[in-house]
């Protein structure tokens, strides 16, 4: 997975703006990309699932081995168009098993790729090209676009991806991260109680988990500005 790099390749939005980039650029480290803490862990488990239970889905498994190899090691180029050797990369997979499982879980992959290399658009299309029957995976689909939409500077439409992700199939993984990045986001808005309410919801249901540690920080400031 793209392991250290990934993890702090996040939101960086320039105080120059406004005072909602501003708020968005000094907690961005809480709203992007957490596709790229959890993203191996869930694409693992569902290629598992489609591609080595199911005999059809071999073939697909074997041609996508080196291009989940380069997303490991940060080569997000050659994840994305394969290498001089002849291995192809995501793209290519997308366009040789169109409508299959494969195509899906390689167009996550390559919406993961352009979200590191700052192609916020391109993640964007690329995570709204496909959808899962896998909870986890569609939540932190929806979650990616969230993502996305905070680097790109949509905030209304990273709420609304946000809140789709933390309703999809509420689980103590998922749930309390979207919830974190849901309320942050309304805080950058201006939208007070709301971010109350979604940090609250993760104080309630999800107190060990880690966005639960330090919610109690979330919730005062929020309530304060309310």
């Amino acid at each position: 997975m793209a392991h250290k790099k990934s993890e702090e390749t996040l939101v960086d939005v320039a105080e120059a703006y406004s005072k909602t980039e501003h708020f968005v650029n000094e907690n961005g480290k809480k709203i992007t990309i957490v596709i790229l803490v959890i993203v191996g862990a869930l694409l693992a488990y569902f290629a598992y699932k489609n591609f080595i239970v199911e005999p059809k889905s071999n073939e697909a498994a074997e041609v996508m081995w080196k291009a989940q190899y380069y997303f490991q090691i940060d080569s997000l180029n050659l994840a994305l168009n394969g290498d001089a050797n002849g291995n192809p990369g995501f793209l290519e997979i997308i366009d040789d098993y169109s409508g299959t499982d494969a195509a899906a879980l390689a167009k996550h992959y390559a919406g993961a790729c352009y979200l590191n290399l700052g192609q916020f658009s391109d993640a964007i299309e690329m995570f709204e090209s496909t959808s899962f029957s896998d909870v986890m995976l569609e939540s932190e689909r929806l979650g990616a676009i969230g993502d996305a939409s905070v680097e790109n500077g949509d905030l209304d439409k990273a709420v609304a991806s946000f809140k789709k992700a933390s309703d999809h199939g509420p689980n103590a993984f998922t749930t309390p991260i979207f919830l974190k990045k849901l309320g942050i986001a309304l805080e950058a808005q201006g939208e007070y109680g709301e971010a109350v309410k979604s940090y609250e919801r993760i104080k309630l249901d999800y107190p060990q988990s880690a966005a639960g540690r330090d919610i109690d920080v979330y919730i005062a400031r929020a309530a304060a500005k309310s």
